[in-house]
């Protein structure tokens, strides 16, 4: 290979690491954007727009002895546990998001409060979570929610009593 050959096959190379790097750099960027952009949706009453970002075959885990834990399997029961969410008015505020890996294999963690507030303003409930998530090619393959579950339980309780004084059937009883 002469001189101008080699020259040219070096300058390739470099554009196109410099090219990997970039997009290296800016997908962690474009992951956060999209986690935040799909949150703001689901806060405002969209449980679809959520929805839309886990695989079909997707996992939901929730640990503790209360309504809300399992192992929600498929958007089906993920989608009836983010419906849930939206229905018991609970609202939240996504704040650090994390993002490392290929699109292939990768991890976010989410730092995450939320609360639920009756007819009257009163606070019923407050929590804080992090939330541990796997991605493969866009879509969330697993996703697990680590929070404080006597809170939960707690708020569980809370519903299952409004729901005996009015007479309406708590959507989480077991």
């Amino acid at each position: 290979m002469n001189r101008p050959d080699r020259v040219r096959a070096l300058r390739i190379s470099l554009g196109a690491a410099t090219v990997a790097s970039a997009a290296a750099r800016l997908y962690p960027v474009a992951v956060r954007t999209v986690v935040r952009h799909n949150f703001r949706l689901f806060m405002a009453g969209d449980a679809d727009a959520l929805l839309r970002t886990f695989a079909d075959d997707a996992t939901l885990v929730l640990d503790g002895t209360h309504s809300w834990s399992g192992h929600h399997r498929g958007k089906a029961a993920i989608r009836a546990f983010l419906q849930r969410f939206l229905d018991e008015n609970i609202r939240g505020d996504l704040h650090e998001v994390f993002v490392a890996g290929p699109p292939w294999r990768t991890r976010t963690a989410a730092r995450f409060t939320d609360a639920a507030i009756d007819a009257s303003g009163r606070i019923v409930y407050e929590n804080h979570a992090m939330i541990v998530g796997r991605i493969r090619w866009g879509k969330i393959v697993h996703q697990q929610v680590f929070e404080d579950t006597q809170r939960v339980a707690r708020f569980d309780e809370y519903l299952r009593r409004v729901s005996s004084e009015s007479g309406t059937e708590d959507p989480g009883a077991q």
